[in-house]
């Protein structure tokens, strides 16, 4: 398996240093940011005819004149995907340009469902994107645009920002803050989780109710990490605790 060097992330780490008269480590915090791959798109598969569904089973690969050009988000050449999410994004060392950009075709595989295969671009200035790609059961027909529904009367939206920060249980003096894009929904509603946005250095600002609890779902490495938060007020720093990515730093 391909990994980028573990020295192109610690390019990215910031150590903080307080001077001790005990010990030369004493007080040291290190910062990890996971903003290394500045060209990234969130792949979000789905059931075609149900999106609350994600397909068991789904396999995606990587094709095209730029295939090797292109990693999961962490870093890593492992494209496993995780309650039909993934994010990959182009190595550092590789620039789109107009005259040249990064082009790829993402295959979609999934047992009891239609092979999907989509192309994706990457171009200069552009640094994230979204792909929701639905997968139809094989012998399906094919999936029927419903009627316009006039919507309710929406209700009132507080902008609300948020500071999330991964910390590992056997690393005091670590942080990582992640740069990667995050989905959410009503906690204890039947929905399927929706994408909220893109979060940079684990900073996001989202519009969302007072008063209502809610999940936010991020992937990263090919695990899912989930946190809740009722909404009270206009600021939070949620702590994730991350598992064997923490091995990786």
């Amino acid at each position: 398996m391909k990994i980028l060097k573990k020295a192109t992330f610690l390019l990215f780490a910031t150590v903080l240093l307080a001077s001790s008269c005990t010990s030369p480590t004493q007080d040291i915090k290190i910062v990890i940011d996971t903003n290394v791959i500045k060209y990234s798109s969130l792949i979000h598969i789905t059931d075609a005819a149900d999106p609350s569904v994600t397909p068991a089973g789904i396999v995606l690969t990587i094709t095209g004149q730029d295939a090797d050009k292109i990693y999961e988000i962490s870093g890593k050449k492992n494209f496993t995907v995780s309650g039909g999410i993934i994010t990959i994004g182009v190595a550092p060392s590789t620039t789109p340009t107009v005259d040249k950009p990064v082009k790829i075709n993402v295959n979609i595989t999934a047992p009891g469902y239609t092979p999907v295969t989509q192309a994706i671009e990457f171009n200069p200035g552009v640094m994230q994107q979204v792909n929701n790609i639905n997968l139809l059961k094989i012998g399906s027909p094919p999936v029927v645009t419903p009627p316009v529904v006039t919507p309710p009367t929406p209700v009132v939206l507080t902008p609300i920002t948020f500071n999330f920060i991964g910390i590992c249980v056997n690393k005091s003096n670590f942080e990582l803050r992640p740069s990667i894009y995050i989905f959410y929904r009503e906690t204890g509603s039947a929905t399927a989780f929706q994408y909220l946005g893109y979060m940079d250095k684990g900073q996001i600002t989202a519009s969302l109710v007072m008063g209502k609890k809610y999940d936010f779902e991020m992937t990263y490495a090919s695990v899912n990490y989930i946190v809740t938060e009722t909404i009270a007020q206009t600021a939070y720093t949620e702590k994730v605790t991350l598992g064997d990515i923490c091995n990786s730093f």
